[in-house]
């Protein structure tokens, strides 16, 4: 009967066992770590005692291995469960969906502990998810994995992320053009202006309908979005902040508007949710004289409706307002006045951009924004501000 495998040769006590196994062609290695056998192979002589050293230092670390050889299916619903607290129901079922569209089919089938001895296969994925997919969309994705993984770290199921070792994809390469303006985020004076202006005239809490055009008057949907859009270019308020703030969040006496609850959308409709977006979203922020002035005039005009369930912004019952009716009612406006291809989020673009643009500190302006880290606030609203490198070129000059 032939012999499937060479003599086993025997080493120091840690180092291991190691043996050819001639079925497979394989040289292998077994090493006994705390009453468990862990065992590597690899067909070149080298490569397998080099693995063989590598599982010894993931041991030496207290690394599971066996754990760490389930699947990152597997390993899904564990990282669900640890976030299921910190995050928004909006962010929580985002980060379901994202997972479900780009990660389960690739990589939802391999273990933990070989994603993590070849980061190429992850980055074998990136590149064909950017290929098949918005750049966005990709960037997004590979951060969901590297925080997945990361919790694989923190549980000790592999030794380092892999997800850490391929970096995040590029934006495409792209030439701007006149009538495409790269990046435009921010609002102008001029622009927040006009828009401030028309929505006072059509809005029902500040003027009759009577003696506007057709158009105009259809365009007359809401109540009290006026002073939302103010609140979101002053403030910087997000819109389901907006369309969550209570009367009782604003407190005219001390001056203070309190951030605590927001209007989410998902597939089941919209609700009220008492868990904002990050920690760092819930805040407490200035209100300012003339603010408190238009909000005292927005709860006179409410009337009952600001008593059924305390909002500052509600729909005609008091109730609160679908976010998608705002974001249309934004649009509609935006369009009519020709301003341009700017989103109601943009005026939050705007707000922030204004005041770093007025100097005023990076982590004052994360606060107010309710980011979590200023590098966001710094990175994202600011880079591409050109009036601050207008500033900044006549003062070298």
């Amino acid at each position: 009967m032939a012999r499937n495998s060479k003599r086993k040769t025997r080493r120091a006590p840690g180092e291991g066992t190691e043996w050819y196994d001639a079925t497979t062609r394989q040289w292998r290695w077994r090493i006994r770590w705390q009453g468990e056998d862990h065992t590597v192979a690899d067909r070149d002589r080298a490569r397998a005692t080099e693995e063989r050293d590598r599982l010894r230092e993931q041991l030496k670390k207290q690394v599971r291995i066996t754990d760490g050889k389930q699947t990152l299916a597997e390993f899904f619903p564990q990282f669900q469960e640890s976030i299921r607290r910190d995050v928004s129901d909006s962010t929580y079922r985002d980060y379901e969906k994202r997972y479900a569209l780009y990660i389960a089919a690739p990589l939802g089938g391999k273990r933990l502990c070989d994603l993590a001895a070849k980061p190429a296969i992850i980055r074998r994925w990136l590149n064909a998810t950017r290929d098949n997919y918005a750049f966005s969309s990709a960037k997004q994705a590979r951060a969901l994995l590297e925080r997945i993984l990361d919790l694989a770290v923190a549980d000790k199921l592999i030794e380092e992320n892999p997800a850490r070792l391929v970096k995040p994809p590029r934006p495409p390469k792209q030439i701007p053009t006149d009538d495409d303006e790269e990046g435009q985020r921010a609002l102008t004076v001029e622009q927040v202006d006009r828009l401030l202006t028309e929505a006072k005239r059509i809005d029902k809490l500040w003027s009759s309908a009577r003696g506007l055009s057709q158009a105009a008057a259809n365009a007359v949907r809401g109540n009290g979005t006026y002073v939302l859009y103010v609140l979101a270019v002053r403030l910087g308020l997000r819109r389901g902040e907006l369309l969550g703030l209570r009367w009782k969040d604003v407190d005219f006496e001390r001056k203070i508007i309190r951030v605590r609850q927001q209007v989410i959308r998902n597939d089941e409709g919209y609700h009220i949710s008492s868990t904002l977006k990050t920690p760092s979203s819930r805040r407490d922020l200035p209100l300012e004289d003339d603010i408190a002035e238009l909000l005292h005039h927005v709860q006179a005009k409410l009337g009952e409706r600001a008593s059924v369930k305390d909002l500052v912004f509600p729909d005609k019952d008091g109730n609160e307002r679908d976010p998608q009716s705002v974001t249309r009612n934004f649009s509609r406006l935006v369009k009519r006045l020709d301003l341009g291809n700017f989103h109601l989020h943009d005026l939050r673009h705007t707000a922030i951009t204004r005041w770093r643009t007025r100097g005023v500190d990076l982590e004052v302006a994360a606060a107010l924004a309710g980011h979590e880290k200023a590098d966001v606030t710094a990175n994202i609203y600011s880079e591409k501000d050109m009036d601050r490198k207008r500033a900044a070129l006549k003062q070298a000059s």
